[in-house]
């Protein structure tokens, strides 16, 4: 076992709870029937596998790097809430509706004359013919008069935030894991320390951003194991609360 998993040993063990409460049910998943399912079974699956290389990194001492997958995750989330929230299932068609969009950009952006001198044939290599998507594209665009060809929804990540109830945490934790993965003066002081005057490189191993990477990623895929668990009806609901409360409390023993 790591130092650094010895010393956040607690906040390792509610990860693991919590993969454990999943899990059994995860390998053994019915087939969703309907978009909206189709979306919380996907958040779901990637939130897992995210959250498994976010334990890897922590228990290394790489926190940076694992809030930088964080985020990821926490957008998952706030997408799968925003998505649960919509009780026509429109939203998720046209989440999913959008596919074809970012396929057309794709073909459009590779078949020009750039330095990459890519010459698309008439159809892809998994044999698509490359003219249909471009059709089917522009059928999807007529079919919602207000997508952009690079936005799915008609309010963008912050408004999806503020409509979920989570504005909090997309300007506080979100938005420093945001300074985390963007070339930003504000992270440089994780990757420097001055000693007896002299500036000195930070590139390996250390405490900064474990603690907060672990509390975060908890909080973002409980949040998106929830909405999949009330869609698909599991029962998880009172392993999940009593794990929740037990968290909660080792949050205000930690902000002591």
């Amino acid at each position: 076992m790591s130092d650094f998993r010895k010393k956040y040993a607690d906040l390792f063990q509610f990860h693991e709870e919590l993969r454990g409460i999943l899990e059994p049910i995860l390998n053994k998943h019915p087939e969703p029937t309907n978009p909206k399912q189709g979306f919380l079974l996907y958040a779901l699956v990637k939130s897992h596998k995210t959250q498994a290389a976010i334990l890897l990194l922590s228990e290394r001492g790489f926190g940076q790097d694992a809030g930088i997958l964080s985020r990821s995750i926490f957008e998952l989330a706030i997408t799968a809430l925003y998505i649960v929230k919509d009780n026509t299932g429109k939203i998720a068609e046209r989440f999913f509706d959008y596919d074809l969009i970012m396929r057309a950009n794709m073909y459009n952006a590779v078949s020009k004359d750039t330095k990459y001198k890519y010459e698309l044939k008439t159809k892809d290599p998994t044999g698509v013919i490359i003219e249909d998507v471009i059709k089917e594209a522009k059928k999807v665009k007529e079919k919602y008069q207000s997508i952009g060809s690079l936005r799915w929804s008609d309010e963008n990540f912050k408004e999806m935030a503020e409509a979920v109830g989570r504005s909090d945490t997309y300007k506080t934790a979100y938005r420093l894991q945001c300074n985390l993965s963007h070339p930003n003066p504000r992270n440089t002081i994780d990757y420097f320390t001055e000693s007896e005057g002299a500036l000195e490189v930070n590139a390996g191993p250390d405490n900064k951003w474990i603690l907060e990477s672990l509390v975060a990623t908890f909080d973002f895929f409980f949040c998106v194991i929830n909405a999949w668990n009330e869609e698909f009806e599991f029962k998880l609901k009172p392993a999940l609360d009593d794990l929740s409360k037990r968290f909660s409390a080792k949050m205000k023993e930690i902000d002591k």
